[in-house]
Formats: C-alpha cells, sequence, structure tokens
C-alpha cells in the first residue's frame, strides 16, 4: 500500500485497506478477543438469504481451534470518506470542537473532585463537631 504524501493545509486520507496492513488488526484482535495472535482469517462471509447480493456479509470471522473447540469473532471494517478542498473546513471545526470538549471535560473533573473534597471536609467537620459535643 502506498502512503499518501502530507500536503501542508490538506486533509490526507487512505484506503480502508488499511485496516488489513501486515495483518496488524488481526493479529491484535485475535490476541485480545481469542487470546492467540495468528487466527485464521476468512473475508466475506454470507449470512443472509435474498435477492440482493450486496448485503448479509460480515467483513471478516476470525478463528481458533484449541482443544478440539471452535472459538470465533466477527469483524466489521468501517471507514469514513471525504473528498473536496471544502472539507478541510469540516475538520478545523472539529479538531476546534474536540479541543473545547475535552477542556470542559476537564474542568468538569476537577469541579466535582473540589465539590467531592468540601463534602469530605463537611461530614469530617461535622464528626468532629459531633465528637467535641458540639453540633454542625
Amino acid at each position: 500500500m502506498e502512503r499518501v504524501p502530507k500536503r501542508e493545509g490538506f486533509a490526507l486520507y487512505r484506503s480502508s485497506l488499511r485496516f488489513e496492513e501486515d495483518w496488524r488488526i488481526f493479529a491484535w484482535i485475535g490476541r485480545e478477543l481469542l487470546g492467540h495472535e495468528e487466527p485464521q482469517v476468512a473475508g466475506e462471509i454470507g449470512f443472509l438469504e435474498g435477492e440482493r447480493s450486496d448485503v448479509g456479509r460480515i467483513d471478516n470471522i476470525l478463528a481458533v481451534v484449541r482443544e478440539g473447540r471452535l472459538e470465533w469473532c466477527a469483524l466489521e471494517i468501517q471507514a469514513v470518506y471525504f473528498s473536496g478542498r471544502s472539507m478541510s473546513s469540516d475538520f478545523m471545526a472539529w479538531s476546534e470542537h474536540r479541543y473545547r470538549y475535552s477542556q470542559a471535560r476537564f474542568s468538569q473533573q476537577r469541579t466535582k473532585e473540589a465539590h467531592a473534597a468540601a463534602a469530605d471536609k463537611g461530614s469530617y467537620a461535622a464528626k468532629m463537631g459531633q465528637e467535641d459535643g458540639r453540633s454542625g
């Protein structure tokens, strides 16, 4: 597979076949789900019967035979294709939104932690007041 050269100011993409590059995706899924880095792989497996031949296919089935038992999982691969010069503004908007969202999540988490700490401190102070005979 040929790599796309980087051009300043342009969003780049690669074919969805990149998921199969060096069989890494199959090795990773095999290791994580099946406990084996070299599963058998079958592609475009039909599972629905009908008039149309372009539906009802599983992208890949990964399988391992262990102690006479077949262990398998299905793998569906999805990729999104964008084209045209105007897409760069969409990527910029997404990038800015993602940055603001992550900053907001961080701020929200810090606020929750501060509230929890204040609540714990208040509980502690109330408990200490009860032990001293004071009410809180």
